[in-house]
């Protein structure tokens, strides 16, 4: 699907709010495709570009529809991560618009809570961190970990995100990353590195 075309899941953003995206995803200048990941309290938006269209996939996977729905204690519990984890598998295994191959996970907005924990660019680095929230829910020590529930929402939802669609590693997203979600994407105000 083209931009402006709306379908099940997908997102309808309207082609001049979208321009900064698909501009900054033409001009990757590494290996690999590069598949922007924007979430926020209720969203995730992936975008990418393919045969020069830019495409994209909204989910229902937000920080706080995740932890409304899962998180009542802080840190979580283990029957609140699992259940969680169903509904992000859930999410991510409807049907969705091929990904490009050779892609790379390009997270922003609400993943700026969990990235900078993160201690490599792999999928497995971001296991190893997620292994360790895990080990927070059944009471071990959190050694400085975030234990709220947006935290552990963003974690879970990269994690699973990175697994499932086959992600190998991730990289920075546009400056300021960390202040792009779903919305702003949207609005068309991000920055055009």
């Amino acid at each position: 699907m083209r931009m402006n075309e709306p379908g099940p899941d997908m997102t309808s953003l309207p082609a001049p709010g979208m321009a900064e995206v698909a501009s900054w995803l033409a001009r990757w200048p590494h290996p690999g495709t590069p598949v922007l990941a924007a979430l926020d309290d209720a969203q995730l938006l992936l975008t990418w570009m393919h045969g020069g269209a830019l495409q994209a996939h909204r989910l229902p996977l937000g920080l706080r529809t995740l932890g409304d729905a899962h998180f009542r204690h802080q840190p979580a519990r283990p029957v609140e991560l699992e259940a969680a984890i169903d509904t992000v598998e859930d999410a991510l295994m409807r049907p969705h618009p091929p990904l490009p191959a050779g892609r790379v996970l390009c997270p922003a907005g609400g993943f700026g809570r969990v990235l900078p924990l993160v201690a490599g660019a792999t999928r497995e680095d971001v296991e190893a961190l997620f292994q360790q929230f895990a080990a927070v829910s059944l009471g071990r020590p959190g050694a400085g970990l975030p234990q709220d529930a947006a935290s552990t929402a963003a974690i879970l939802v990269l994690r699973e995100l990175m697994h499932h669609l086959d992600f190998a590693r991730w990289a920075a997203g546009p400056p300021d990353s960390s202040q792009i979600g779903p919305h702003t994407a949207s609005a068309a105000r991000l920055p055009d590195s």
